[in-house]
């Protein structure tokens, strides 16, 4: 249909002279800024053909409809002078469509403006304008194409300033002045709450005797309801979602005072049309999925996405106007995506869907040794993706693995071969394939190498270790040997020392016996003399001292009487009792001596 309109163009401006193509454009402007919510945008579609007279353009302008309403579409000061359709819109599709024509001679130049599209911000975030078709024919009775590129807009939404309250007037002297209110419920004029029950309080001086008080959407209206006597708070329940204002009024004796417009925003409707969509992968091997996230909050506006894959740390994600979310490489294997989208309220909703990195196929190894000498290169082949990377894995016993990573060729051929020499043991090696796009695959399964060492090595080895085990053993008996002997020698001299000293305590003992008699006959002797005449003082002395020495004596006995039977008493003991006989010996045979004739 279209296509017929433009020939007919063609045929309708035939008197017009042929020339060649020239490139033309469309574009938008403003084609950025930032603007507050409940702002309006003016946006003015042109069309640029400098070098080449143009008869009819065409285009159809997406917007998001979740951010933007338009309000009115303007044809004033447009180039376009016969329209074959009225420009339209469609706030629910978000698309604007317009097409026309600029009668004869067309239009030349860089600026031909052919509607002026106006937006109202309903929502923050990113708001992105583009073409979605276009088309501009040139006034050459051809009709031909001369469309070369278009241009999008971007806008931040939101993000302006915010809409300032009204002015405040100037009181008159004496009146009160426009009270200070404050919200426990709502403290910030310009943030969004989920709370619909909202409170306010002003203070009032000791002249005050009423207030007025109104709440509406408008920033300016003046408040109508009297409260008398004045009030100095106002709590109101159930206050349906939306941007509104308190007005309060204070009254004296001077008459009614100053306005406060107080703004409070109130969204408690969490974000709507939720939708989290995988975008379609041509390799479904490919480790960076591309999401489709959309949501619609008419209240506050989407704020931000929380994003979390499986149990990993959830980030905050922020729309820049494409929807377009990409994960980070992930690796091969089912996984989840959990989004939740906040509105500025901090109303959420949640969404999550399960998606799956299918791995690449596992690289095939198509000859390996089952077995080496220490000394003989490992060299393991294999085949897998043309110009991928190839990560080999050799592990001796419980240790690391070490690591080799390799390339390879145009055919998928790689070979792998470490270049350290290998020692004996069993080693296990498996391998994983990559490519550049950090795709990856499961690793093989891991098969095993066992490295040992030649015959004649493992012999010498062998006898090594015996003989290491052999000569600590012998050298062990014969120590355990020499210590059995030196102690069986030393147990017969001890018992041949012991049995010589009993031998000499037991003689000991018949002469300590036979002195112990015979001092005791002494004694008696002197006792005898005694009766029959009077002992000398020497005589006295005398037989005091043996009587002494012969207690002594009898003690001593009477102690070796409950001694160890000879031949078990210690050899010490025996010396000590000699030690202690000896004085009585001695004085014994003094007196023997000193005695020239009987004493009786």
């Amino acid at each position: 249909m279209r296509g017929g309109f433009k020939y007919g163009l063609a045929v309708l401006f035939f008197l017009l002279c042929p020339a060649s193509a020239r490139a033309a454009s469309l574009y938008l402007s403003p084609a950025s800024g930032s603007y507050a919510l409940n702002s309006n945008i003016a946006v003015n579609v042109y069309v640029s053909s400098a070098d080449k007279a143009m008869n009819a353009v065409s285009g159809v302008l997406d917007f998001p409809a979740d951010k933007l309403q338009v309000t009115s579409i303007s044809k004033s000061g447009s180039v376009i002078n016969l329209w074959v359709a009225e420009p339209s819109f469609s706030n629910s599709a978000g698309t604007v469509n317009f097409e026309g024509v600029a009668l004869n001679p067309g239009y030349t130049g860089t600026s031909g403006k052919i509607i002026t599209i106006n937006f109202k911000v309903k929502a923050t975030g990113a708001g992105l304008l583009k073409f979605l078709s276009g088309s501009v024919l040139a006034n050459d009775g051809q009709g031909t194409e001369i469309l070369s590129g278009t241009g999008n807009a971007q806008f931040d939404l939101g993000q302006g300033k915010p809409v300032p309250p009204p002015p405040v007037t100037v009181v008159p002297a004496g009146k009160p002045a426009a009270p200070t209110v404050t919200s426990l419920t709502h403290p910030d004029q310009n943030k969004w709450y989920a709370v619909k029950d909202a409170k306010f309080t002003w203070n009032l001086s000791s002249d005050i005797t009423k207030a007025r008080l109104l709440v509406d959407s408008k920033a300016d209206t003046a408040p109508a309801v009297v409260y008398s006597p004045a009030v100095s708070e106002k709590e109101m329940p159930d206050i349906d979602d939306g941007v509104w204002y308190f007005h309060v009024q204070l009254y004296n004796s001077h008459g009614w005072g100053g306005i406060t417009n107080y703004r409070f925003q109130i969204d408690s409707v969490v974000p709507t049309d939720f939708s989290v969509v995988e975008i379609k992968r041509v390799d479904s091997s490919e480790p960076r999925v591309v999401f489709s996230l959309s949501a619609i909050d008419v209240g506050s506006g989407i704020d931000f996405y929380e994003i979390r894959i499986d149990s990993q740390e959830a980030i905050v994600w922020k729309d820049d106007g494409t929807h377009r979310y990409e994960t980070p490489t992930l690796d091969p294997g089912k996984h989840i995506l959990t989004v939740r989208v906040f509105d500025r309220a901090g109303n959420a909703a949640l969404e999550s869907v399960d998606f799956e990195v299918v791995p690449l196929d596992k690289p095939v190894i198509e000859n390996y040794p089952n077995s080496l000498r220490t000394g003989e290169p490992l060299v393991i082949i294999g085949r897998t993706y043309s110009n991928s990377q190839v990560t080999g894995y050799l592990q001796r016993g419980a240790a690391e693995p070490t690591i080799l990573t390799i390339a390879s060729d145009e055919t998928g051929r790689f070979i792998f071969a470490p270049s350290e020499e290998l020692r004996s043991g069993t080693y296990l090696v498996w391998f994983q394939v990559a490519k550049d796009n950090g795709a990856r695959s499961e690793v093989t399964k891991k098969f095993a190498i066992i490295v040992s060492e030649p015959a004649i090595l493992r012999i010498g080895s062998l006898a090594i270790n015996v003989l290491a085990v052999i000569i600590p053993l012998f050298a062990l008996v014969l120590l355990l040997v020499g210590v059995i002997w030196f102690g069986f020698y030393r147990f017969r001299i001890v018992s041949r020392n012991l049995k010589a000293k009993t031998a000499e305590a037991s003689l000991a003992r018949k002469a300590f016996e036979a002195l112990t008699v015979h001092l005791s006959a002494e004694i008696n002797m002197f006792e005898r003399t005694a009766l029959k005449r009077k002992l000398t003082l020497e005589e006295e002395d005398v037989l005091a001292q043996m009587t002494k020495d012969l207690a002594e004596a009898n003690k001593i006995v009477g102690k070796k009487a409950m001694a160890p039977v000879p031949g078990r008493f210690s050899i010490r003991e025996s010396e000590v009792e000699k030690a202690k006989m000896a004085p009585c010996a001695r004085r014994a045979t003094k007196i023997a001596k000193s005695t020239k004739k009987p004493l009786i």
